[in-house]
């Protein structure tokens, strides 16, 4: 048992010997690629972050903005309401005066 660890030490000490500088170089390329990963994840998600506010910013202005134009447009309405019922109580007053004036003559 001992002799087979010890062969194990010396192919692992060959294996270093001959890949050592490369493992390391790889290891470290491997490190600073995670690093980048993580980064870009996180500068990602603070951009959807604030896109996702000002879309919800955008949306509530839109939302004000078309509360406002529905109220005025109401107000439009109920005053093209009330010049209609205007006009229509004026002619019939009219009416009412000339049937007036036709039975009295």
């Amino acid at each position: 048992m001992a002799e087979n660890n010890n062969e194990t030490d010396k192919l692992l000490a060959i294996k270093e010997i001959i890949f050592g500088e490369q493992e390391k170089r790889y290891d470290n390329e491997l490190a600073a690629l995670k690093k980048q990963v993580e980064q870009n994840e996180k500068d990602n998600q603070q951009a959807f972050e604030k896109v996702k506010k000002e879309l919800a910013e955008t949306k509530n202005s839109l939302l004000t903005e078309i509360k406002g134009l529905e109220s005025k447009l109401l107000s439009e309405v109920d005053a093209l309401q009330k010049s209609k019922t205007d006009r229509v109580l004026l002619s019939k007053l009219f009416t009412d005066m000339v049937n007036k004036i036709n039975d009295a003559g």
